[in-house]
Order: C-alpha cells, then sequence, then structure tokens
C-alpha cells in the first residue's frame, strides 16, 4: 500500500485499491453497505473504463463481506460532476437522495 493508503486508513478508516492508473477508497458499513468515497482516474486513462474495473473489484471485496450494495455520492457543484453521475447511472446506480450539494446514488449488489 502507498504512503497516501496509509495516511487514509489510519485517518478516516478507508481502505484503497490503487495503482498506477488511478485509485479508489472505500468504508465497509456495518448496515450491509459498503460506501465508495473517492476516486481518481489519471487523465489518460479516463472515458476508457478504468472507473467499472476498479468499481467491480469493491463490488467483489463488499460481497464477502456480505454487502447488499454499493452506494456512493456526486457533488454537482464540482467538475466533471455530470459525466461522473452518468458513467455511474450507466453502471446500474439509482438515485435514492439528495442532502445539500451532494446526490446520493446506490447500486444493488447481487450474490
Amino acid at each position: 500500500m502507498s504512503l497516501f493508503g496509509d495516511y487514509i486508513l489510519e485517518r478516516e478508516g478507508k481502505q484503497i485499491i490503487e495503482d498506477e492508473k488511478g485509485f479508489i477508497t472505500y468504508i465497509i458499513e456495518g448496515d450491509g453497505s459498503c460506501f465508495i468515497s473517492d476516486m481518481y482516474i489519471i487523465p489518460e486513462e479516463r472515458h476508457r473504463g478504468y472507473g467499472k474495473i476498479l468499481m467491480d473489484k469493491v463490488g467483489i471485496i463488499a460481497k464477502k463481506y456480505d454487502c447488499i450494495c454499493l452506494t456512493t455520492t456526486v457533488c454537482p457543484t464540482t467538475e466533471g460532476s455530470t459525466h461522473a453521475l452518468k458513467s455511474a447511472l450507466n453502471y446500474g446506480f439509482r438515485l435514492v437522495n439528495n442532502i445539500d450539494d451532494l446526490i446520493i446514488i446506490q447500486k444493488s449488489l447481487e450474490k
């Protein structure tokens, strides 16, 4: 794990999957949900399906912990939020709520 991975685990309790193309952080929650907190993909790999690969990896881990869904948020006022939301909806996420400047989306995990 990288120094950033060590930091984010110690400070915020987030697990990380990372490589030279990007990273995704997540937390297995006690309510049967896995919360995806952050995802970053280097510009050269964007729009090539790498985000799906990272989410698939988190989904596999979440299922091992008996999670029934993936949950994440999109902040509509940030750069790239329209593309992020479109990609998430195409991946199978559905709108479930909004709080202030956050759109909450969720994807069911099939056993």
